[in-house]
Order: structure tokens, then sequence, then C-alpha cells
């Protein structure tokens, strides 16, 4: 057994924070994204709506369980254990444990799902057909169902039962994992040697299969579209497929990387040692930070509209300068421009004057020609 211990309260504590700040920043992010995608996706983009959304949902669904009972899960003495360390309230069963389920139900979720945008572009591209909302819905609903029936065969294990503490309860004790009364935390749990334990690695290990060389198939077969058809291509929809492709493939490798850790380790159960667990579960919660980030920060429409907003904070557009020979002028917002206004009357009309009083500086001001004002190309 590991000699840090996963009830360590500084480690609960420290746990606890990562989460609330990473669970803030993603419900922030993934707001922000549904708002671009809404109102600020370009003609080539707006296609793939559909498929920011769905992951826009994935992850504010897990943001949500995450903040109402998240869980520790992990591997020791030949068994899995469920830990809620969630803000939501102590509920009576079975809600409090279907809270739980809930919280496995979104993290087997973010998994599940990555084959339907590979799925939804490879009949965009290769197929040349877009997939309508039903369509698209009845894709939706198999990851979801086989998401659901394995949590409900998950469930179905730690399910609580009157000898949970007698048969469970003694590793909480050795590890010190005590409320100030001596009482320990409210868990779930279930022996690995047993047949529903098996089952449930087959199934969830052909979950990932099925998952990962689905996309990887549909990858490969748009890629090769791509290559026999990129000289065909305007340099437009070359860019905006471009940019698509790393907004996905960014947003399949980082469940598979951030979340394989705490996922092999209830798939294979290959360790008793908690570790990996505690630095898988540091990550975990910030999955769903890094896909808003990456499609905001990767497509052009969105990260242009991004940089705008801050570009007009630090160039503060309320205030200008009107510069002549002598002096400027310095205009704030909250100054009247009534001032300014009779000012720049008064300089027309003193202008008008010296014209009709002298016809050769009449003539020279209407030859006088007013340079075109510089467009300057944005770098994003």
């Amino acid at each position: 057994m590991s000699s840090f211990s996963i009830g360590n309260p500084d480690f609960l504590l420290f746990r606890l924070l990562n989460a609330n700040i990473a669970n803030c920043i993603s419900i922030l992010c993934n707001l922000l994204l549904v708002f671009l995608v809404i109102k600020k996706s370009t003609l080539h983009l707006r296609p793939y709506k559909k498929v920011l959304i769905t992951s826009i949902v994935v992850d504010l669904n897990y943001t949500i369980a995450s903040i109402l009972n998240d869980v520790l899960f992990f591997v020791a003495d030949d068994s899995y254990y469920v830990v809620p360390i969630g803000n939501m309230p102590q509920l009576p069963e079975p809600w409090y444990f279907l809270g739980v389920c809930w919280m496995l139900f979104s993290t087997y979720l973010l998994f599940t799902t990555v084959p339907i945008q590979f799925i939804y572009r490879y009949n965009l591209i290769v197929r040349g057909s877009e997939l309508s909302i039903a369509k698209f819905l009845g894709l939706l609903i198999v990851p979801v169902t086989c998401t659901l029936l394995y949590t409900i065969h998950f469930a179905f294990m730690i399910a609580p039962r009157e000898t949970d503490v007698q048969v469970f309860g003694n590793f909480f004790l050795q590890m010190n994992w005590t409320d100030s009364i001596g009482k320990i935390p409210k868990f779930y749990a279930t022996k690995l040697n047993v047949p529903a334990a098996t089952r449930a690695t087959v199934f969830a290990t052909g979950m990932l299969t099925t998952a990962y060389a689905t996309s990887g198939i549909c990858a490969i077969m748009i890629a090769l579209k791509f290559q026999k058809e990129f000289k065909n291509m305007s340099q437009a929809i070359s860019t905006v497929q471009s940019q698509i492709t790393k907004v996905l493939l960014i947003q399949t490798i980082v469940p598979l990387v951030v979340l394989i850790g705490p996922m092999m380790v209830h798939v294979l159960s290959f360790s008793n040692s908690n570790i990996g667990s505690i630095v898988a579960m540091m990550m975990f919660t910030w999955s769903p930070v890094c896909n808003p980030i990456v499609a905001i920060i990767v497509l052009t429409p969105y990260r242009r509209f991004i940089v705008g907003i801050f570009s007009t904070i630090i160039h503060k557009p309320g205030e200008m300068t009107l510069l002549s020979s002598s002096s400027s002028t310095r205009i704030g917002p909250a100054q009247n421009f009534s001032s300014i206004a009779q000012q720049n009357s008064n300089q027309v009309n003193a202008a008008s004057i010296s014209e009709l009083s002298c016809p050769d500086l009449r003539r020279q001001n209407s030859a006088t020609v007013v340079p075109k004002p510089i467009h300057q190309e944005s770098f994003f």
C-alpha cells in the first residue's frame, strides 16, 4: 500500500480547491464558447456547430456533476473504492447514491462521445452530406445508451450494502481517514475478484476500444479525402478544415492522456497503489477546461473576437487625442462634447472666411488631396 494516504486532509483540501477552480473556469469558458458558436461562426464553421455544441454540453454536464458530487475513486487491497467529496449535502439513500452514479456517468461520457465528432465530419467531408438534427441525435443516443448501461452495471457492483462497513471500513481506519469524532467517510466499494468486476472490465475495455478505433478509422478516411482533394480546395476552406482538425484531435487526445490514469485503474486495476490515481485526479477536472480553450484559440473567428476585446480594453477607445500644430485636446468619455463641437465649428467658420477673402487659398484647399486611411492587416 502506498505510504501516502489518499485521505490526507491536506490532499483532500487541495483536491477540493483544484476542482473548484477548474469548475469555475470550465463554466466561464464553455458559456463563452456557446456565445461564439452561435453568434460568431463563419459560413465554413456553421456545419460544425452541432459538434461544438455537443462537446460543450458534455463538458458542462461533467462540470456540474463535479460541483455537486465529485468523487475520489481508487484501488486498494484488491477492492475498488468510490468516495464522494462534492458539495452536495448527504441525502438519504438512494438519492445520494444516484448523485454518485451521475458523476460516474458524466466521466465515462467524456470518452464514449469522442467518435461522434469524427463520424459527423466523415459524413460531411467524405460522403458530402451533413447529418440532419434527427440523425445527429440518433447518432448521439448510441454512446449515451452504452454509457448508461455501463453505469447501471457498475452501480449494482458498488451499491450500498449493510456489510460494507465490516468488509471495507478497515481500510479507512488504517489510513486514519476519519473525521473529528472518528467516523469514516461515506463510501461505496466492491471487490475486484468477483464475476461482476470482470464483466465491467470487459465492458469498459470494449467501449474504449470501439470509441477510439472508430475515431481512428474516420480520421484516416478524412485524411485520405483531404489528400485527394487538397488542390481543388480554396484557401478559406482548407484553413478552416485544418483548424477543425486540430481542435478535434486535441479534444480526442486530452481525455485519452489526462483521464487515462484513473480510467486504467478502473478498467485494469493494475495496482494497489493510489499514487497514480492521485496525480491523474488532479488533472481529471481540467479536461472540460481544455476543450473550449483549444476551440477558442485555434478557430480564427473566435480568436479574433477575443483578441479584439482585449485590444479594445488595452487601447482604451474611450479616450482620443486631437492634435494640432500648437496644442492637443484630450477627450475623455465623461467630457462634455459640446465645447469641442463649438471649437470645431469656429475653426470651420474661420477657414471659410479665409477662403472667401483669398481666392488663391480657396483654390489651394480644393486641390488638396486627402490621403486614404491605411488598412492594417491583422495577424490573427
